[in-house]
């Protein structure tokens, strides 16, 4: 059986959490026996980063790649938008507006169609509503799923209400429905997700499924590290910086007051934005080996207080064998991994205190690893029995 996973982004290596979920997407369509195929369409407010090489080395022959620009309209929607942001990016519907299809050229379309009639695939899965003017023409009579990773109705306006400024590509709810009934099944990515994406699609030929984790490897790869160090991987989208920036001031004072000999470890390309002098923590940049990086932590933490979609980082550091501290939104839809007291608000007390306890206790942070693991291999269990039954593959 063939497949074309077609993406905005790359997901080998995996730096952040939308290239991760798209590196287990393609990892649980090949233990289920798909010849996976890989189409880039880059979209650039989506994809900064891209390693052809690494794609190459993963994917061969079967890795191709779209010269994708946005449509004629779209981009002067960009240029306008970039050209009067001071005085337009508070105004909210005028900031966020975008054509649906508009960052998926037609000559994107029409090499994808060639493509797929070349491949004649089994199932395409398209990564974000935003790939599906790619399918809108196809002639072949397959399967298309999309994994939708993220709601975007209404994104900003929910950015904007919680005080940030980390504005994204945004949509209206009739162009999410639009784009999403263009597929046979919706993926949700969180249940809460999944509810909207169901109330949206409603009268639509388009089923929707909660698929939250997919992949989760046999053992871990490493175990909570003797010394006292707490890890921070993240892209470095606007929901990391201020989460980070905040625990830095709120919380790690509290921390190394109680733990001197603590060390935090910043990696991923969210130290872009940052500048600390603070003493013991240390900003890392790009980190090519995931697991060097989590062999050398007691404990992650994932502080942010916005942003929606499931929090890959988080599933991520339990499956390399690594506890984390949450805030409750760093744990939306994956709250059933973590332990009620490693899930709390990051200004409150409990916060440093469930850090500290995990810092002062390997035992305790150990324990903790173990669970989370066992429960992430039970629910990738479940939800392997299900994306079985949706594709229509043979059980075993």
């Amino acid at each position: 059986m063939k497949c074309i996973i077609a993406s905005p982004v790359g997901c080998y290596p995996s730096p952040a959490g939308n290239a991760e979920r798209v590196r287990q997407v393609h990892a649980c369509l090949e233990s289920l026996g798909y010849e996976v195929h890989f189409v880039l369409c880059p979209i650039q407010a989506m994809s900064p980063q891209f390693n052809e090489e690494a794609m190459t080395q993963v994917f061969g022959s079967r890795f191709h790649q779209l010269d994708n620009q946005p449509r004629p309209l779209q981009e002067k929607l960009i240029r306008f938008k970039r050209r009067y942001y001071h005085r337009i990016h508070k105004t909210g519907w005028l900031f966020d507006f975008m054509f649906a299809d508009g960052y998926v050229s037609k000559q994107s379309c029409d090499a994808f169609s060639h493509l797929v009639n070349r491949i004649e695939p089994d199932l395409i899965v398209l990564i974000y509503g935003f790939m599906s003017p790619l399918v809108k023409h196809i002639s072949a009579n397959c399967k298309v799923v999309i994994d939708a990773q993220d709601k975007f109705s209404y994104r900003n306006r929910g950015i904007r209400a919680a005080g940030s400024e980390g504005y994204w590509l945004s949509l209206l709810p009739y162009q999410e429905r639009y784009l999403l009934s263009q597929s046979d099944v919706v993926l949700g990515i969180q249940e809460q997700e999944s509810g909207y994406f169901k109330r949206l699609l409603k009268g639509k030929n388009t089923e929707v499924v909660t698929l939250d984790l997919i992949v989760a490897p046999d053992q871990p790869e490493t175990r909570p590290n003797i010394s006292p160090v707490i890890g921070f991987l993240a892209s470095g989208n606007q929901h990391n910086v201020n989460g980070i920036n905040r625990f830095l001031d709120k919380v790690w004072p509290i921390i190394t007051e109680a733990c001197p000999d603590a060390t935090l470890l910043i990696a991923g390309s969210v130290t872009k934005h940052l500048t600390t002098h603070t003493p013991n923590v240390e900003l890392l940049g790009w980190v090519e080996n995931l697991a060097d990086f989590y062999s050398r932590c007691r404990l992650i933490v994932n502080p942010c207080e916005t942003g929606s979609g499931l929090k890959i980082k988080t599933i991520e550091a339990v499956g390399f064998g690594i506890p984390v501290v949450s805030t409750p939104c760093g744990a939306a839809g994956v709250e059933f991994l973590l332990p009620v007291e490693n899930r709390c608000q990051l200004t409150s007390k409990a916060f440093a205190e469930r850090c500290i306890s995990m810092l002062l206790n390997q035992q305790d942070a150990q324990l903790i690893a173990v669970q989370s693991f066992a429960l992430l291999q039970k629910r990738v269990a479940e939800n392997h029995r299900q994306l079985q039954i949706l594709l229509q593959y043979p059980l075993v």
